[in-house]
């Protein structure tokens, strides 16, 4: 009997982040890529130091998914979450297990058990939490202090909490059931928590990292970009996005985030996260939490959102 892994990309023994779903079409890998952004936030939440700062890679993995999902008419047939996890494979991901089990004669081998459906992820990984502006400090809502975003605040995937009214869920675990849920009138502390939730890892693992320039006491380098299976830790996966010419021609990850004007994904990169010092990077994150309790006090999400379940 084959049994699947649990879990695919790991930071360290504290977090694994849960399978993605499989695909075969655009719309199919992009909830795959929505399910694998909603969980950033429970790996710097969960990973602990030092791992913590390989969360970073983590999230550039997810983005990865994000660009493969526009790549269909390259891989054809071959487009899905196999083919994908060929050429861009998770970190650390645990293998299949095989296990063989003999009956005696004459018996009946017992039921294969059954395992729960996954809960279905929102179809975009952008919340109705608003990321905040300050030309000042350098951050906006394309880039966040430190490249760590706030958790998505969006409709509730667990039909019995959203039945009973709990609209919202605030996902900053990777089992969404033990995140926390909320009422559309309780949304502003939803995004009090969110802007919490980002203040304390853009302390624990950005300034902290940049006090260490990446590394433990050990002078052990962490969060040096997601390695690709040509890149040979070079910073940064292969990668041959439609500007290449197609299947077959492989570039850096960041040189087609370059060519693709994805700037935030350049600044990504190992050599230039930790630039900031300590000091500046500790009173950016603390301005950004100000900004961001100030900016979603009075939220509202338009009444049309989340008002049936499983509906977007």
């Amino acid at each position: 009997m084959v049994t699947p892994p649990t879990c695919e990309y790991k930071c360290g023994e504290k977090f694994c982040s849960n399978p993605l779903p499989l695909w075969d079409d655009e719309q199919g890998c992009n909830e795959a890529y929505s399910a694998c952004k909603l969980q950033v936030p429970g790996c710097f939440m969960n990973a602990g130091w030092p791992n913590c700062m390989n969360c970073f890679d983590f999230h550039e993995w997810c983005n990865t998914i994000k660009y493969y999902c526009k790549k269909k008419q390259y891989y054809g047939s071959d487009f899905g979450k196999d083919n994908c996890f060929r050429n861009y494979p998770p970190v650390d991901c645990p293998r299949h297990t095989t296990a063989t089990t003999t009956y005696p004669c004459k018996s009946t081998p017992p039921a294969t058990p059954t395992t729960s459906k996954p809960l279905p992820s929102p179809p975009t990984p952008t919340g109705y939490c608003k990321q905040p502006k300050n030309d000042q400090y350098g951050y906006n809502d394309q880039k966040p202090v430190g490249n760590i975003w706030l958790p998505n605040l969006n409709c509730n995937n667990v039909e019995s909490e959203h039945r009973a009214g709990a609209i919202f869920k605030l996902y900053m675990h990777q089992d969404s059931k033990r995140c926390s849920s909320y009422k559309r009138q309780h949304a502003p502390d939803a995004c009090e928590a969110a802007c919490n939730q980002q203040y304390t890892q853009c302390k624990d693992t950005y300034v902290r990292g940049c006090k260490n320039v990446g590394k433990d006491d050990q002078n052990n380098e962490y969060g040096k970009g997601y390695p690709g299976p040509e890149s040979k830790g070079k910073g940064g996966s292969t990668w041959d996005g439609p500007a290449g010419g197609g299947k077959g021609k492989k570039r850096s990850y960041f040189e087609y985030a370059a060519n693709s004007g994805r700037t935030a994904a350049l600044e990504a990169r190992t050599h230039e996260r930790w630039l900031n010092d300590g000091q500046k990077a500790d009173k950016a994150c603390t301005q950004q939490f100000r900004d961001c309790v100030s900016l979603n006090r009075n939220i509202k999400v338009p009444k049309d959102k989340c008002v049936t379940y499983g509906v977007w």
